[in-house]
């Protein structure tokens, strides 16, 4: 076990895991891209992801980047649950329901459980349940789902995946903390006064939002986010409820 690899695992609730027979287990999707990363983080809760992005933060301040990818069940097929770094594994501890409230039809859940989990969940409440994207089982985890938002051939009838998440909780880099959601103006003018990481994020997207208004008008907000990302032309849409 390397020094940072060993470090971390001193500091975490968590586990780090270096050996070639973890690494080679992580190194594919169901692409055909192959990059293995330098370990494996198996984390307990968000504060072992803040500490291993914080850690991260200041070693790339020193001149040393090591990169950060999350890991679900690898479904993925473009490299995008494969790099070099360190590999945050969600699924093996961070996998449970926090919370359901069948009146207003929300469930509060960990990145890292799957699809199918969620859904057997929900079906104990009827009439609830996430849209479904295929007809094969889904395994995937609900963080690999918002990641890549998903728009498959049973969309039509079940609706769009990212149009059933209301709110997110983010690491950031440097291992700050932030909810997402939808927001009123006055709130977004608050956001953008923040002098943290949160506050940057906030004025960059406002401004890139502003220099492109033209770009962004001319985008059909019904196409899924898969084709151009024509998400960002509904940020700024008053919400239909």
């Amino acid at each position: 076990m390397n020094k940072v690899a060993k470090y971390l695992n001193e500091h975490l609730s968590g586990e780090v895991a270096s050996q070639d027979f973890a690494l080679s287990q992580v190194e594919v999707d169901n692409g055909l891209l192959a990059r293995r990363p330098e370990m494996i983080v198996r984390a307990a809760n968000m504060n072992d992801i803040r500490k291993v992005m914080r850690f991260c933060s200041q070693l790339a301040e020193k001149g040393h980047v090591l990169p950060v990818f999350v890991r679900g069940c690898g479904n993925d097929e473009t490299g995008a649950a494969t790099n070099k770094g360190i590999a945050i594994d969600e699924k093996t501890y961070m996998n449970r329901v926090i919370g359901i409230d069948p009146r207003q039809q929300l469930i509060h859940a960990q990145a890292g459980i799957s699809l199918s989990a969620i859904n057997a969940t929900l079906s104990t409440h009827k009439g609830l349940g996430l849209p479904r994207t295929s007809y094969v089982a889904e395994e995937g985890t609900i963080g690999g789902a918002i990641n890549t938002a998903p728009s498959g051939i049973l969309s039509g009838a079940h609706g769009r995946f990212a149009d059933a998440v209301q709110q997110l909780e983010i690491v950031l880099s440097n291992g700050d903390v932030i909810q997402t959601g939808r927001i009123s103006r006055r709130e977004l003018s608050k956001k953008k006064g923040l002098s943290t990481f949160e506050g940057e994020i906030y004025r960059e997207i406002d401004n890139l939002i502003s220099d492109n208004a033209e770009l962004i008008s001319q985008m059909d907000p019904a196409l899924p986010d898969t084709v151009g990302y024509s998400g960002i032309s509904r940020v700024k849409q008053r919400r239909v409820i």
